[in-house]
Formats: structure tokens, sequence, C-alpha cells
């Protein structure tokens, strides 16, 4: 089976207009090419720290209720790489904003960021294997084919510095860990 003829693909090409207007989202644009407000980038960044904090305890989670050696290899690469890479950016820019390692642990989850997150842990609490693939799976696929999309838009435009320092941003959700890691997820 190939990547085109793969369940993954067929479910992703079904919800084409969903990702459609998640990639045009002003948001995600500004995010991508620099233009986000500094304030809204700060938002983003501290309740993405929130959001990766509990998105750890699902990975662990799963690698406990793994069947197998190579599963708990995957939901263990995805913890490490959560925890120790992307986790750290986070604090790299908001050191760079001004925003103390104190102030980002101790940031309260906004109401969108606690539902998410509440729902992650429940699957992970009560699901089974498959049930928590599903409830990551939008979360790994998305940020993978943002963070390409933006990087192939930023390799063809001119480099430039932007306020808010989003470059390594573009670069991270592009980085061949996560899009190798988002792959593993590909049925």
């Amino acid at each position: 089976m190939t990547t085109r003829d793969s369940f993954t693909h067929a479910i992703r090409a079904k919800a084409h207009p969903i990702w459609d207007r998640e990639l045009k989202h002003p948001f995600v644009r500004g995010l991508g090419d620099g233009t986000l407000p500094i304030d809204r980038f700060r938002f983003y960044l501290a309740q993405d720290y929130v959001f990766l904090t509990e998105y750890c305890r699902v990975f662990a989670l799963a690698a406990a209720k793994a069947p197998d050696l190579q599963t708990i290899g995957v939901f263990t690469r995805l913890l490490d790489e959560t925890l120790n890479t992307e986790m750290q950016l986070h604090r790299d820019y908001c050191q760079r904003l001004g925003i103390a390692k104190s102030d980002l642990e101790a940031t309260a989850p906004a109401p969108i960021t606690h539902a998410y997150t509440r729902h992650l842990l429940t699957v992970a609490y009560s699901g089974s294997i498959a049930d928590i693939v599903a409830a990551v799976l939008p979360c790994q696929l998305g940020y993978a084919e943002i963070g390409l999309r933006s990087r192939a838009k930023a390799a063809a435009a001119p480099t430039r510095i932007t306020p808010s320092g989003l470059g390594p941003t573009r670069r991270r959700s592009s980085s061949p860990a996560r899009r190798s890691l988002a792959a593993c997820w590909t049925i």
C-alpha cells in the first residue's frame, strides 16, 4: 500500500475543505509569514506550552498502554521530542520575549486549551491505543502540513527578519522529526 492509497490519505482527502480553511486562517497565515501581532504570539506560546505539558502526559499514557515494544518506542519518541525539543523551543522564545520560565509554567489554560487537553487526556486514560492515535492524529498531521506549506512559501520569498521572530517556529513545525512523527501515523 502506498501513502496515496492509505486510510490516512483517504480521510485527509475527504476533509480537504476543512484543512484548506485551517491553512487560510488569519492566525495560521500570520504565524507562517511573521505578521502575527506579538501579543497574540506570546499568548499562543504560553497556551501551547500548557498544551504540550498535557500532550506529554498523553504520550506517556499511550506508551504505558502500548501492546508491544515497537509501539512503546513510537510513543516514547513522541514524548521525548515534545518534552525535550518542542518545549525547549517554547522556553527559548519566551526568554527572548521577556517571559520568565516561572510565568510560563504558571500559565493557566484558556477555556479552549482546557477543553482540548481534557479531551485528549480522557481518551488517553479511558481509550485504547487506536483511540489515542485517532485523538492525536489531527494535531500531528496538522502541524506537519502547516509547517511544510509555510516553509515552502518562505523558501520562495526573500529572507526577512520579523519582529516576532517566527522563522524558527516554521522550521520547528516542518522539521524532519515532526514529519517523521506524523508519518508514523499514516496507515
